[in-house]
């Protein structure tokens, strides 16, 4: 990771995520194996952090996900304030949510990058050598010791440009979950895999995002992955975040439902954000139901779709 974001002892690297999150577990292990600054706070709260990252002059902000610097982009349009040393951020993203980080921070160079906890955290990073383009719809290519392939249902790996699940081995994965007596790692003829629950393709040799596994939405026999879904929402100039899971349904099984937040000053009903999408998706992965939100109940790092769940009981 030091060596794909080119960090030096100069480096002030933040993260705002706790420390018993991975992400920032890998931040401060990089800054202290470097000799660089190591930044963060006993909470996040989007004003005090823009505070930070200039009193502290932040060059590296290793966030990971596009929340956070959502929240600072606001607190800049708002106060007026930049941030001038900030030279490189990472985001763990789709790439619709990737282009929005990029308009929220336009100064800095924006790198991907896909992990696990499982796996120490890194998996693929993206190159300051990268295009704009690579590194906007791919999360790089795999660090160095890391093996990855693209699985179908049945472990059989898929073409290139295929869609699957993310399988992956290396010398940085972890030994087993605490009192789980489950196998962890594949058996057979070619063991030792870990299957992440990502969904992805490889595109020249780079890992892209297309989802979580869990996130798939079996709509009538059909299935629909969420990520598609809320990618394309947010194509919508006043849709800043949208976040889309399965709602039971009669006669289907499950059918797509949608929590988007609206930019400020932008107003939205239930029957426009449906009609957006007619024509431009297919009728089945139309959400049947939209909900507005302000406030997204949020895990450590994340926005918490189980909880999204309890909000349509």
């Amino acid at each position: 990771m030091i060596g794909r974001i080119r960090m030096t002892i100069a480096d002030v690297v933040w993260s705002p995520a706790p420390m018993c999150h991975i992400g920032s577990f890998v931040a401060l292990i990089g800054a202290c194996a470097i000799g660089a600054q190591f930044v963060s706070a006993p909470y996040f709260e989007p004003a005090a952090a823009v505070d930070l990252l200039n009193r502290e002059r932040v060059t590296i902000a290793y966030a990971g996900f596009p929340a956070f610097y959502y929240d600072l982009g606001r607190v800049m349009r708002e106060t007026g304030q930049s941030l001038p040393y900030l030279k490189i951020l990472t985001t763990a993203a789709g790439p619709a949510e990737i282009a929005r980080v990029r308009a929220a921070l336009p100064a800095a160079l924006q790198l991907s990058v896909t992990g696990s906890t499982e796996l120490s955290g890194s998996i693929c990073v993206s190159d300051l050598s990268d295009s704009a383009d690579q590194r906007a719809n791919t999360a790089g290519r795999p660090l160095d010791g890391i093996e990855v392939s693209i699985r179908d249902q049945h472990g059989e790996q898929v073409p290139p440009g295929e869609v699957g699940e993310l399988w992956v081995r290396g010398y940085n994965l972890l030994i087993g979950y605490y009192k789980d007596t489950k196998p962890l790692l594949t058996a057979g003829p070619d063991p030792g895999w870990f299957r992440t629950g990502d969904l992805g393709t490889m595109i020249e040799g780079r890992f892209a995002f297309r989802g979580r596994l869990k996130d798939m939405i079996k709509v009538g026999g059909e299935n629909v992955a969420a990520a598609e879904i809320e990618a394309y929402l947010l194509t919508h100039p006043a849709i800043v975040v949208a976040q889309v899971i399965a709602a039971p349904d009669d006669r289907l099984g499950e059918v797509p439902a949608a929590f988007v937040e609206l930019a400020d000053g932008h107003v939205l009903t239930a029957d426009q954000v449906v009609e957006f999408c007619r024509g431009d998706i297919a009728a089945y992965k139309i959400p049947r139901l939209v909900h507005f939100v302000s406030q997204w109940p949020m895990s450590a790092t994340k926005i918490d779709k189980p909880k999204l769940r309890d909000l349509l009981t």
